[in-house]
Parts: C-alpha cells; sequence; structure tokens
C-alpha cells in the first residue's frame, strides 16, 4: 500500500476481488444451471450427460471462471489505484484519463458503484477534474490514518474514510 517516497496506493486486496468475483460467479451459475434444468425439463429432454458421466467437470470450470474473473477486477483496480501524495490526490478519471487534484481543490466525494464494484468519486469542481476510487475491501482505518496525515483529518475525503463504531 505504500510506496518507497510514502506515498499510499489504494487498491483492493487479490482476497476482496476473489470474493467479489465468487459471490457473482455463484449466483451467475445457479441461475444458469436452474434455467437449464427447467428448461430441458418442460420439453421433456434429458439432463446434460456430462452433469453424470464428469461430475467435476463444471466445479473445476466455476473455481477457474472465480480465479480468473477475479485477477481481472483486481489486476483493473490495481491499474486504476489512486495515489496519496503530500501535494493531493493522483488517480485515473472515469474516462481513464491521469488527473492529479491538488488537496485544497478537493470539494465533493460520491458514492457509487462501477459495473457492481464499490467505489468513490472524487470531484474538483475549479479543476473540473474527477478522480476514481475503488473501495473494494480496504483496511478502512488505515487508509484514513493516511488521509489525515497528508490531507488533514477534517478534509472530506478523510471524512468519508472515518471509522464507525458498530
Amino acid at each position: 500500500m505504500s510506496t518507497s517516497r510514502g506515498d499510499v496506493v489504494l487498491f483492493p486486496p487479490l482476497r476482496a476481488c476473489l470474493r467479489w468475483a465468487a459471490t457473482f460467479v455463484f449466483w451467475l451459475s445457479a441461475t444458469i444451471i436452474c434455467m437449464t434444468i427447467v428448461s430441458r425439463r418442460l420439453r421433456s429432454q434429458a439432463l446434460p450427460e456430462f452433469w453424470f458421466t464428469q461430475p467435476m467437470r463444471l466445479p473445476i470450470f466455476l473455481v477457474g471462471m472465480t480465479v480468473a474473473f477475479g485477477a481481472l477486477i483486481f489486476v483493473i483496480t490495481w491499474a486504476c489505484a489512486p495515489t496519496i501524495t503530500i501535494e493531493g490526490l493522483r488517480g485515473v478519471s472515469i474516462s481513464g484519463r491521469k488527473a492529479v487534484l491538488p488537496w485544497t481543490s478537493l470539494d465533493t466525494v460520491e458514492s457509487t458503484s462501477v459495473q457492481g464494484l464499490p467505489a468513490l468519486v472524487v470531484k474538483s469542481s475549479s479543476l473540473k477534474k474527477k478522480v476514481l476510487m475503488f473501495t473494494l475491501g480496504i483496511d478502512r482505518r488505515a487508509f484514513h490514518g493516511a488521509l489525515a496525515r497528508t490531507a488533514g483529518s477534517n478534509h472530506v475525503l478523510t471524512k468519508c474514510f472515518e471509522p464507525h463504531d458498530a
């Protein structure tokens, strides 16, 4: 999470990406399997033969899909990871362009979701730029501490990561 210059990079851990992918693949495959069973029963057709002759084929395929999808999510969020520097927030806009937003210019933070992945859009109205931050599975306390040290404890972005007592 930290670089050699002391900057902090925000990207989700691989475990969180795999967990999200596993949930997605599970519900997608459960839906497809149920639809296959219902449609074949309604047409009086037998279920696919390999379900019985090669029972491990489908679980191996689903595990492979989960790992591949989770790794893809990790690589995408790692490539788009914003960096907290002394100067400000350096990251990628929604359109894919690199942007550097000084701490004093950041004025709005919106919670959003990009293709189901939780994210924040950090805006600077004076520079008319936006930076996208994926927040899937991040350590909120550690990131809050890094933001408090660089941007200040009263900064709008720091307040988004304040720990909540449950």
